[in-house]
């Protein structure tokens, strides 16, 4: 009994000490929760006159507000658990608190205890109670749900669970410190050094490695890499929308508190009372940390030279190492004894340091583990993934899990086809690998370049991705082999997936025609096994070479995925020809109004030598120029009522520009000549501008005579 009422004595006496603590998190949850919530049922959206309408947006207001997204909680959180991690233990920076704590008769445990626990209930106390209070008010004004409920109740255990695993963290770095500011830059490192390793890789890898792919979800790897705030951000985020994988995280937090809170009380035992008032509270910390430090910071401060000044200048680059070595390791030696005279105390620490940051440096530019031409064996691998850029670009890819049954996941689309995609028939794509490491160096200004990423799946279970810059024009055949996969195709274009109870709507159009069409469960599944049936057959030379006669959309809640129709898919167009949308119905000459034709390059070039480096030019040289006597680019306009014949030589050689964007790696095309097309939608005059291209020597003689083509070559 009188230990127990000891504890609780001290633990009263403590909480008198850090009254203000307990004040600030009160008001601020107060204002925030019962005063600002109270004023968003008030305020918000008071124009809805639709009852039922207001309450269902007023009700997904509140949820987000209550729920684990709202990240000015995440905020408060956050700031909460560093002022009371460094509040609890702010004595241990005094050596007068530190005698009079240490000599009380009162074990360290207990302590330890006492403002452990008072620093959790400052935030757990005033936090729950306005949470009630507001859910009172929120149950009074008939906003209350079983929905919202829960809602909060995952919001509270999130939160309160990330407060104690951050709050602990700030602890041990008071612990390894002995001086207020010291324990707050070790806070600050803390939370910021796994990311911050995890940038410096990804930028040596991309600086240095020419074949080095990174993912788009590199960044959020990135921020939560070794970092609680991080981890925070990321459950919390994924709370109710991306459940999966929530569980596993929320165990590793539970265990890693449990880890961290015995380890901050084992600090708190073996530490010194002499450490007050020091900047490391053990000296054995003080190497570790220091090569900690100074070794990325280094490396760091080279690869910033060295970015910001020739790229190729290993000049910079080795004075940002040497110049960030030293200055780091002084400032650091300088911190730890509060004495500039003793920046380079340790040498050999420092040339321990400069050894490793050299030997790192050299792995990365002489790339000594030839990561660029390395290539796993054939008979190591199990299965090949690759993505092509300028194939079918822009198409919209997702995971396909419904989302609180009302949206998809968006995907990008190189992480999709490297994570779905299984190619067993490896020879062309490892093919294509191969001729990347060979042209890794090479490039030639005027040739045609496509990026082939791919990923291995070795038969180990270890997973191998590199991205290779390759001609076009040398890499085409192997192209051509893999479009051909079945199984390139199933992973590449996300219809071979889909599931038809999720299509909510679908439509098809070309540049004459827009409609939906009405089609039951059966006749949907009818048309997509028809279309996937056709897409199994399509070939690249058709892609690269035809032009597609209307374009499949496919609604699914927020994704919208758009195929392109192909003058062969006969079944696909009949079928949807007996539903109402002709396809064999496109734009043909007689549809034109007028074609213009714009010479970029000529236009911009033979212009400036004109009109700004010959000052006694006359009106003539500019009239029979690459420019007109106004200053405009070399333009020509051929219209159906008198150049009809004209029209109908020159467009069947353009190609639709939204057309060649999303498939320029296999399309090759006169990108300096510029094409517009006035097309007659309709027999009521309706009218459409388009952008077009000419494909690559299809320009017709009179055209290029138009526009002084020949003279600008």
């Amino acid at each position: 009994m009188t230990s127990k009422s000891l504890f609780f004595k001290i633990l009263i006496e403590d909480l008198k000490r850090r009254i203000w603590t307990i004040v600030l998190a009160s008001i601020v949850f107060f204002l925030y929760f019962p005063i600002l919530g109270t004023l968003m049922i008030g305020n918000y959206n008071q124009n809805i006159y639709d009852l039922k309408e207001y309450k269902e947006r007023l009700l997904d207001r509140i949820l987000g507000f209550m729920g684990p997204q709202d990240y000015m909680v995440a905020a408060i959180t956050v700031i909460g658990a560093v002022i009371c991690g460094l509040s609890g233990f702010f004595y241990l920076h005094s050596k007068k608190k530190v005698d009079f704590y240490h000599s009380l008769p009162v074990r360290r445990e207990v302590l330890f205890g006492v403002s452990y626990i008072n620093g959790v209930l400052i935030y757990i106390i005033p936090y729950i109670a306005n949470i009630i209070v507001y859910s009172i008010i929120l149950q009074l004004n008939g906003l209350m749900n079983t929905e919202m409920f829960t809602t909060t109740l995952s919001a509270i255990g999130i939160n309160i669970l990330f407060y104690i695993l951050i709050y602990t963290v700030v602890i041990i770095a008071v612990m390894l410190t002995g001086n207020f500011v010291i324990s707050v830059f070790g806070t600050g490192v803390f939370f910021l050094y796994g990311p911050m390793l995890m940038m410096l890789k990804e930028i040596y890898y991309l600086s240095f490695f020419k074949t080095y792919y990174t993912q788009v979800n590199t960044f959020s790897e990135m921020f939560t890499f070794l970092s609680p705030i991080g981890s925070y951000v990321d459950v919390a985020s994924r709370v109710g929308v991306n459940d999966q994988g929530i569980g596993r995280s929320i165990l590793i937090t539970i265990l890693v508190i449990i880890l961290f809170i015995a380890f901050a009380l084992f600090l708190y035992k073996k530490r010194p009372s002499e450490a007050a008032s020091k900047a490391m509270a053990f000296s054995i910390s003080k190497p570790v940390i220091k090569f900690l430090l100074v070794i990325p910071l280094s490396l760091g401060g080279g690869i910033i030279f060295r970015e910001i000044t020739d790229r190729s200048s290993n000049g910079w680059f080795i004075f940002g190492l040497l110049f960030a070595l030293i200055f780091v390791y002084a400032v650091i030696e300088v911190i730890y004894n509060f004495d500039i005279r003793s920046a380079f105390n340790h040498k050999k620490h420092l040339l321990i340091c400069g050894i490793i940051i050299a030997v790192v440096a050299c792995i990365f530019k002489f790339d000594v583990f030839h990561y660029d031409t390395y290539i796993p064996k054939k008979d190591s691998i199990r299965s090949v993934s690759v993505s092509i850029s300028g194939l079918d670009e822009f198409t919209q890819y997702h995971d396909w899990e419904l989302i609180n049954g009302s949206y998809l996941n968006y995907m990008n689309s190189q992480n999709y086809q490297l994570e779905f995609m299984k190619l067993t028939d490896i020879d062309a794509a490892y093919d294509m690998a191969i001729s990347g490491i060979k042209n890794i160096d090479v490039t030639e200004n005027d040739a045609k370049y496509l990026y082939y990423n791919v990923k291995f799946h070795l038969k180990s279970g270890r997973e191998i991705s590199r991205s290779y810059q390759l001609k076009t024009s040398e890499s085409y055949g192997m192209l051509s082999d893999i479009y051909g996969n079945q199984e390139f195709k199933e992973g590449h274009y996300p219809i071979y997936k889909s599931d038809i109870n999720l299509i909510t709507e679908i439509s098809c159009y070309n540049r004459l025609q827009n409609k939906q069409i009405t089609l039951n469960q059966n006749e949907k599944k009818e048309l997509i096994d028809m279309f996937k049936e056709e897409l199994s057959k399509l070939t690249l030379e058709e892609i690269s070479n035809a032009s597609p006669a209307a374009v499949l959309s496919l609604q699914m809640y927020n994704i919208n995925e758009n195929y392109n129709i192909y003058p062969s898919f006969e079944k696909t167009i009949a079928f949807l020809k007996s539903h109402g949308f002709d396809a064999e119905n496109k734009v043909e000459a007689k549809n034109i109004k007028q074609i213009t034709i714009q010479n970029y390059r000529t236009g911009v070039t033979k212009g400036y030598d004109i009109m700004y480096k010959d000052a006694d030019f006359s009106y003539s040289q500019v009239e029979n120029g690459y420019i007109d006597s106004d200053g405009t680019l070399r333009t020509v306009t051929y219209d159906n009522t008198k150049d009809a014949e004209k029209i109908e030589e020159i467009f069947p050689d353009l190609v639709d520009n939204d057309y060649y964007w999303r498939n320029q790696s296999v399309i090759d095309v006169e990108d300096s000549i510029g094409v517009e097309v006035v097309i007659r939608k309709d027999e009521f005059g309706n009218e459409g501008r388009y952008s077009y291209q000419f494909r690559k020597g299809a320009i017709p003689d009179f055209v290029k005579e138009a526009i002084e083509l020949e003279t600008s070559n």
